[in-house]
């Protein structure tokens, strides 16, 4: 049997989910794990986490954060968060050493941390302190929404993914592509109550996109930057199988039935980037490749 794993950050450790490749289920969640090095120890063929790997330690954005904030448009745009320095990693973590943290980032890097940054700061750490371009290869980055963005043919979520019908959208859509899961989510009683069912959500988000890796996925961008580590810096996403471009998946978008919800007023976005192979020559920044409309402003 084939494994695969998606990770999500949550407030006791990761929120690790398995699937078997073979037959689109999940095989395993168990309890929620402490470490990174917990999860490279595992027998998964390809690990898909929800945190930025290759940073940049000076002035600069990641092209693949701004990439991802501009296929997603207003509000969901506003789910991916600044990467930090490199070097402010290895400075005290504290809650409360936040403005000094910040203040050391933007000296470096002409901007400051925001609070959400901050947040998952250890966890950006931890596994940053593991990574290399050997391993890189199994361990990859992905975004949730953009996931999420992907298997709903192109367009963002409609709802924060905090809220009920949020919840609700993002389930229907992994249910169309995961075997087993529930018609209404829940959260496995072992990861109670460390991890919250957002945080599972986008686990599951997570292992499908490396289900997909297995069988043929995507990244934004197409030619990948590399930091001083030599790691690229890149989001993966699904793919229709058949190998076809979102472009031209025509299934239904995602639908919710509940009257007194305005329908959603996002336009449609259309990717135009692939999957960059990974024996492919390393370059430097790509020009932009990644482009969507501009949405009509909504709920954060």
């Amino acid at each position: 049997m084939t494994t695969v794993a998606g990770l999500d950050g949550c407030r006791g450790g990761w929120c690790a989910v398995e699937l078997d490749v073979q037959d689109d289920s999940v095989t395993a969640t168990g309890p929620v794990i402490r470490t990174f090095s917990d999860v490279v120890a595992s027998q998964a063929e390809i690990i898909c986490v929800d945190i930025p790997i290759g940073l940049l330690d000076g002035p600069g954005r990641r092209y693949c954060d701004t990439a991802a904030r501009k296929l997603l448009g207003r509000p969901r745009a506003s789910s991916v968060f600044p990467s930090p320095c490199r070097s402010v990693l290895s400075m005290d973590l504290s809650s409360e050493q936040y403005p000094v943290v910040s203040i050391e980032n933007k000296r470096r890097s002409d901007r400051k941390l925001t609070k959400q940054t901050y947040n998952i700061a250890p966890k950006i750490r931890d596994i940053d302190l593991w990574m290399t371009p050997e391993l890189q290869r199994r361990v990859r980055e992905v975004h949730p929404e953009v996931c999420f963005w992907a298997l709903n043919n192109g367009q963002p979520m409609e709802h924060n993914k905090k809220r009920f019908m949020g919840r609700m959208e993002r389930w229907a859509l992994l249910r169309r592509h995961i075997r087993g899961l529930p018609l209404i989510p829940s959260i496995p009683r072992e990861m109670k109550p460390l991890c919250a069912i957002d945080d599972y959500i986008d686990a599951l988000a997570a292992a499908w996109t490396a289900v997909c890796i297995t069988r043929g996925a995507r990244a934004i961008p197409e030619t990948p930057a590399y930091d001083d580590h030599d790691l690229r810096m890149e989001m993966w996403f699904p793919e229709p199988v058949d190998g076809s471009t979102a472009r031209r998946n025509r299934r239904t978008p995602v639908q919710l039935s509940r009257p007194r919800l305005p329908a959603s007023s996002f336009p449609s976005l259309q990717p135009v980037v692939t999957a960059e192979s990974l024996s492919a020559p390393r370059s430097g920044p790509s020009s932009v490749v990644a482009s969507a409309k501009p949405a009509t402003p909504g709920e954060e």
